[in-house]
């Protein structure tokens, strides 16, 4: 049955989705045709020009990344407010599943929804990047770059971490965090079912209270970073980047698995002990 309810959301949300995906592939695409115009050798004569037009890139890419990114969250949180409690919601809690099965189905789908999202955003930054080195590469004297074991030593020497555990670190944060960054969501959906005359307003100062939790973690966890520096600093060593935000990683990654936790049991218990539907 879990199937079933992953299907019918596929079904119900395959096509604003499609259109994000367009939208990105579309962007990307402009950006690497924009790239090919600009001047590799950066003479005199066009640098202004080939300067803009990597303006443009940039700019072109990031806003085809937000809209996409932001817009599938908000499709994502629509949906779910839509189909759980609102008139629509009548046809949802009758379906024969329980509230259980119901939240977690909805949640995988989310969650899916979003990294296949994350995993295009990934997929379109290294087409750019092949693009670039394609091009500007071709201008470029490769005996002059370095082997792949010397940037490996050398970023890895400023890290502090090789770049592979510290990739496979990032992936796996970035993960985790989408993942609970979307029950997240639909967590302060259900709060906002609380304020029945004002339920979008309710959704939306739930979701500001977790970001400002967030924002004062984050700034309470800079005073041990910014401690650790002036001791270091005093006995003349140094820190590498990982030693100092490596635990703010951690520690901001811990938080929101906490809180995600949280809002998966208040999302259950709204859908079975204070379903209140429009």
């Amino acid at each position: 049955m879990l199937g079933k309810l992953i299907k019918h959301e596929w079904r119900a949300m395959r096509k604003p989705l499609m259109i994000f995906f367009v939208v990105l592939a579309i962007t990307t695409a402009l950006s690497c045709i924009t790239l090919l115009f600009i001047n590799p050798e950066f003479n005199d004569v066009v640098i202004g020009f080939s300067a803009i037009l990597f303006v443009c890139v940039l700019l072109l890419y990031y806003m085809g990344l937000i809209v996409c990114s932001f817009g599938t969250n908000i499709m994502i949180a629509v949906r779910f407010y839509k189909s759980c409690y609102t008139d629509e919601g009548y046809l949802t809690h009758t379906l024969p599943v329980s509230s259980k099965q119901l939240l977690l189905g909805k949640t995988i789908s989310y969650c899916i929804f979003s990294l296949a999202m994350g995993a295009l955003a990934v997929l379109t930054v290294f087409i750019i990047i092949g693009v670039a080195i394609a091009h500007f590469g071709s201008f470029a004297d490769m005996s002059e770059i370095p082997a792949f074991a010397e940037i490996n030593a050398e970023i890895s020497q400023e890290l502090g971490i090789g770049i592979i555990p510290f990739i496979l670190f990032l992936i796996v944060y970035c993960v985790v965090v989408a993942i609970a960054g979307i029950i997240i969501i639909t967590g302060c959906i259900s709060i906002g079912q609380l304020m029945t005359k004002h339920r979008v307003l309710g959704a939306l100062l739930a979701y500001f209270g977790f970001y400002m939790i967030v924002q004062i973690i984050s700034t309470f966890s800079v005073i041990p970073m910014t401690s650790s520096i002036i001791k270091a600093d005093l006995a003349g060593t140094t820190m590498t980047m990982w030693e100092l935000t490596g635990p703010l990683y951690l520690l901001i990654g811990a938080v929101y698995v906490v809180i995600a936790v949280i809002m998966y049991f208040v999302n259950l218990h709204m859908m079975t002990k204070r379903l209140n539907l429009e």
